[in-house]
């Protein structure tokens, strides 16, 4: 190795260890290295290697550390950054900033990304990083407890302030996947430190290739490699060790959903500088511009940041009528998106501007759907797609013979274009099954549910637990209980919640819907104690990932806390009772509270709330 001269000025390492003071406390339970390199000091450390980056491009870091570190540090005992310091080398000191990563990347790889991140503004090459190949002594190592994992290491990352992820290959990286990294993630988070990704060039590149073809698709690909409980470790017992920290300080379902938080937020944070550079270099006319930030428009609608989207999507469109005119295929998407986003807006904000948004969102998807008979054709698929959200839209305003007959358009269309059992087909029947159960024709609902429900389970390409297939079944459960036949309804609705939480996880939208359902009907059959476990479930999960303030959290707060009302009147020569009653009263006022905030003293939710209070005072 190129790099043995700088080692020159080392002592002899014969006889006793040559810096004693550097490892005394190195086996302490509280110890914790402090010290790092500089990136820069990585760049060189690479040139250095005998053959240069060519003669090490495919090590990994294990690699390194077997062949390289270990070698050179053998003999003194000590880690590769005391080492350097006993020749007061200028590229080693404090560590500011903790770096995440696989020991499976290749080193150079690895050094790549760190030197692109730590290039760009606001950064520097001769920032200090804590690495632990090079921070950590390779030849000792003493018992971790769970104090050490859930104490000093997390008082480390906290003195850090910054932790840095290295991604590779983006879409699947390997961190996701290691017990390790995970809990450095969560350590950042809960210390409140920052956190980054790096990615290198092609890395980079990779990423948004992958975002231009499917945003949501990536996002949720990435999210479906979090699964804490099942990440590995090289070292079994530093896996066993993680775990029981874990589960100490929180559980692996709010540790995926804290992870995954992380890394939309790194995603769409990387989009909106990509969208600020391209506006600067490439002007604001550029397609690549256009597309860009009509992409970075459905990720903040994709995440609940409706007033951001909102603004955004509104600029689009004025973009694309400006650069392509109104009638170009790529104006309409943006049209579509735009009146689905004042629907939403409507939904969500229930104030004065509630009616407003409403009429935007009708009359934009009015003048799109014509548009996009006259462009694309009358039963072009984006056309159709049109139409059942206009349907859709008819129906939430009330309109249901005039859905009604669009629905049943729009089904005949797809039956000429797909088939009977093409899933769109399906799809389509669902929508229409609705709509007659929304005008409370449930024998003709009921018999369309059915039939649907068989098309898709019989379907080569959906099946009994494709999450098409169980929403329908789910759908069949709500009316089932509208129809009174709560035994069949319970059956579907616990095996909905059980297949959406095993095929799209806790805190898919579906799951939560199942489980809440789940809760209230087991409220309505006197199952009071399954009525509360459900219901505590299905609030913690909707606070934990929607906010407290969500629509749908507030729901599940206010049916909770009838829950305890039930349970304190059938306990009411219970020493619980007077518990469960306290808990319902106060849950209640701060639902009420809250939905005051969020909708006004006028609306509905809030009334209900408020009468629900009266009736107990």
């Amino acid at each position: 190795m190129g790099s043995s001269a700088s080692l020159s000025q080392l002592p002899s390492p014969s006889g006793a260890l040559p810096f004693p003071e550097l490892v005394e406390d190195e086996l302490a339970p509280g110890y914790f290295p402090q010290d790092g390199v500089s990136v820069r000091f990585l760049q060189d450390f690479i040139l250095q290697c005998d053959g240069g980056r060519d003669g090490i491009k495919e090590l990994t870091t294990t690699d390194l550390c077997e062949k390289m570190v270990k070698p050179i540090t053998a003999p003194y005992k000590l880690s590769f950054c005391d080492l350097m310091k006993q020749i007061q080398h200028k590229g080693v000191g404090k560590a500011t900033v903790f770096i995440s990563h696989a020991w499976k990347y290749k080193f150079v790889d690895l050094v790549d990304a760190l030197v692109k991140h730590f290039s760009s503004p606001g950064n520097s090459l001769d920032t200090i990083v804590w690495f632990d190949v090079f921070s950590v002594n390779q030849h000792r190592s003493g018992e971790k407890d769970f104090t050490w994992w859930s104490g000093t290491f997390q008082e480390a990352i906290r003195q850090f302030g910054r932790t840095v992820m290295v991604l590779s290959p983006w879409q699947d990286p390997i961190p996701l996947t290691r017990a390790w990294c995970l809990w450095e993630l969560y350590s950042t988070v809960i210390t409140g430190c920052v956190f980054e990704v790096a990615l290198s060039d092609h890395e980079e590149e990779s990423f948004f290739q992958d975002i231009d073809k499917d945003t949501l698709g990536s996002l949720n690909a990435m999210k479906g490699k979090i699964d804490v409980a099942r990440s590995e470790c090289w070292i079994p017992d530093d896996r066993e060790k993680i775990f029981t920290a874990i589960q100490q300080q929180t559980t692996f379902y709010q540790l995926n959903a804290v992870i995954f938080k992380c890394f939309r937020h790194w995603m769409t944070t990387l989009l909106e500088n990509n969208v600020v550079h391209l506006r600067s270099t490439c002007g604001t006319d550029d397609m690549c511009t256009l597309q860009r930030q009509h992409i970075l428009a459905s990720l903040y609608r994709s995440q609940g940041q409706l007033p951001q989207a909102l603004s955004l999507y509104e600029q689009c469109y004025e973009d694309y009528q400006r650069v392509l005119g109104e009638r170009h295929p790529d104006t309409l998407s943006v049209m579509f998106n735009l009146a689905g986003l004042y629907q939403s807006y409507s939904d969500a904000h229930h104030s004065q501007n509630q009616h407003d948004n409403h009429s935007k969102a009708l009359s934009l998807l009015e003048r799109c759907y014509e548009l996009s008979k006259e462009v694309l054709g009358r039963e072009h698929s984006h056309t159709l797609a049109m139409m059942n959200t206009l349907a859709k839209l008819y129906q939430d305003k009330g309109q249901l013979p005039q859905a009604a007959v669009m629905f049943t358009e729009c089904y005949g269309a797809f039956v000429r274009q797909c088939g009977e059992n093409h899933p769109d087909t399906c799809q389509s029947l669902h929508s229409l099954a609705g709509i007659y159960k929304a005008m409370q024709d449930y024998d003709r609902a009921l018999s369309i549910y059915e039939d649907c429900r068989q098309r898709m389970v019989a379907s080569p390409l959906l099946g009994e637990h494709h999450p098409m297939t169980l929403s329908v079944t789910h759908n069949l459960a709500t009316l089932y209980k509208a129809q009174g036949k709560m035994e069949e309804s319970l059956k579907l609705f616990e095996h909905c919640y059980t297949k959406f939480r095993s095929i799209l996880g806790e805190e898919h939208p579906n799951t939560l819907s199942a489980l809440s359902n789940l809760a209230a009907l087991c409220h309505a059959e006197g199952k009071f104690d399954q009525a509360l476990l459900y219901g505590q479930r299905s609030f913690e999960q909707r606070k934990s990932l929607l906010g407290e303030n969500h629509p749908s959290t507030l729901v599940s707060m206010s049916n909770l806390a009838a829950v305890y009302l039930a349970l304190s009147e059938q306990a009411s020569e219970n020493e619980n009772a007077k518990s469960y009653h306290d808990i319902a009263v106060n849950m209640y006022k701060d639902c009420y509270c809250r939905f005051q905030q969020v909708y006004g003293d006028s609306h509905p939710y809030t009334l209900s709330v408020k009468e629900a209070l009266d009736d107990i005072k």
